[in-house]
């Protein structure tokens, strides 16, 4: 019951913080996928060419807003619905983690322990906050694919599973993820050469992103990036950047499942010490991944010099290899745990030919959760809980509280510019990311710009969080 409560509370909480932040000021490019819907209303290219000059993302999230927005009759203003819609990720992750935990056959006094290191990790929790298609993509595809597994003979269940697949991937190419998963699962042996009930299921999951990328191609001239991203997101061809990257995702991804790797069996001995010595300053000195792409820790990077966050990185990256290579020494199915492995491998290696982005993990996130949750010692549930709260618990607050400041502080210096009528006459390049909108419906000549070198200035803002100073300079172009 103590468990329960603690899931409760921990749910009130994060429900109560999400209605505060719903009129939060748009940061993080949020506004392009509202402002992006309104394509949808009239079909002028200015949205459509705004949208992909900011974003790299598929427009579909966009279509949704507009849909929704189309149903409650323009009552809801169509950022809010973006942050609904990512806030509603919660239900298909917690039903998803269901399903698999009756396939799996998960022993309950587990499944509290997932429910609280996943859903409340800070990751998915920062995720849930933002107007941004990452996490409901991921949260249907999961959600998905634990309904086929748990109910895959119910057809009307199964169809309906491959249409959210189907859509998930829509939304972010990435989820295709979730289907090679499946495929994991799927004895060939056992299935006949030709059936027609496989092939509707095939038209199912095919027909939403089959029709979005063939019409994004014939109206825009590209199925995925427009020119303003395919550079950016060009294929590696440096073999050093493709292992820092490879190996950066790695150590994401066992930060991001910690503690459920601090459950080792294993006697740690003077081998073990040496190797994870060598490992750190290896990876400390030379293998530097915080430089590239997004592979960083945001604005806690601020505070810390980078060798510390290296330091956790490939510690929490050694003892994730040592729970993996204990996982195969005790697991009876082997086949399908290496098959799943191999699958995250080359997921893995296929997110490093390309700009990292640590976000690109919740795809595979609950995946790794649920394979390495039959492998905890029951005993240590409470203790690993523990753990997971008292980390868990101080980062999501002060990300959320950062996430305040930021936008408390972009809109207190929007509201400036307007109260002063320059906000249309103002260059806003330097902020893109939380005034882009602004160019949308403006083509006036700009007499003033923002930077955040000082100047002759004419105005100056600056934001204070937890002692670290932010200031922009408003400066007539004249000068």
């Amino acid at each position: 019951m103590k468990i329960k409560y603690s899931i409760l509370v921990f749910g009130l909480f994060t429900i109560s913080l999400h209605l505060l932040s719903l009129n939060f000021f748009p940061i993080n490019y949020e506004y392009t996928f509202s402002e992006g819907s309104k394509y949808f209303n009239s079909f002028e290219s200015k949205y459509s060419e705004f949208y992909f000059k900011n974003q790299a993302n598929t427009l579909f999230y966009s279509l949704i807003i507009n849909f929704i927005d189309r149903i409650t009759l323009g009552t809801i203003e169509s950022l809010v619905i973006s942050r609904l819609i990512s806030f509603s990720s919660y239900i298909f992750l917690i039903y998803g983690l269901f399903y698999h935990f009756k396939f799996f056959k998960i022993h309950k006094s587990l499944q509290s322990l997932v429910i609280i290191l996943f859903l409340f990790n800070p990751i998915v929790w920062t995720l849930s906050f933002r107007s941004t298609p990452d996490l409901i993509s991921s949260a249907l595809g999961f959600y998905a694919s634990g309904l086929l597994l748990y109910k895959f003979k119910n057809i009307r269940f199964r169809r309906a599973s491959y249409l959210m697949l189907g859509a998930s991937i829509a939304l972010k190419p990435f989820a295709f993820i979730y289907l090679l998963y499946l495929i994991c699962f799927i004895d060939f042996k056992k299935i006949p050469k030709f059936d027609k009930k496989y092939f509707i299921d095939l038209v199912f999951l095919l027909i939403i992103p089959f029709i979005y990328y063939f019409s994004v191609k014939y109206f825009f001239g590209f199925y995925l990036l427009s020119d303003h991203f395919a550079s950016d997101h060009e294929l590696k061809k440096n073999i050093k950047i493709i292992i820092q990257n490879f190996i950066g995702y790695f150590c994401f991804l066992s930060i991001f499942i910690f503690p459920l790797t601090f459950s080792i069996k294993r006697r740690i001995g003077i081998k073990i010490i040496i190797l994870y010595l060598l490992t750190v300053v290896i990876g400390v000195y030379y293998l530097n991944f915080l430089n590239s792409g997004e592979l960083n820790f945001g604005f806690f990077g601020l505070y810390f010099h980078e060798s510390i966050f290296l330091f956790i990185s490939f510690s929490s990256f050694f003892i994730f290899l040592l729970k993996i290579y204990e996982i195969l020494e005790y697991t009876k199915n082997k086949f399908l745990f290496n098959k799943i492995i191999i699958l995250l491998l080359l997921f893995i290696f296929i997110l490093s030919l390309s700009k990292p982005v640590q976000r690109y993990l919740i795809f595979i996130l609950p995946i790794i959760f649920i394979l390495f949750v039959n492998f905890i010692d029951q005993k240590k549930i409470k203790y690993l809980m523990v753990i997971g709260i008292l980390l868990y618990f101080p980062i999501n607050i002060l990300s959320f509280i950062n996430s305040y400041y930021n936008s408390k502080f972009y809109n207190n210096m929007f509201l400036i510019l307007k109260q002063n009528e320059i906000e249309k006459i103002t260059d806003f390049k330097t902020l893109d990311h939380a005034f882009g909108f602004l160019y949308l419906d403006n083509q006036l000549s700009k007499k003033y710009y923002i930077t955040r070198e000082a100047g002759d200035y004419f105005l100056k803002f600056q934001n204070t969080f937890f002692g670290f100073k932010t200031k922009y300079y408003l400066i007539n172009k004249k000068n």
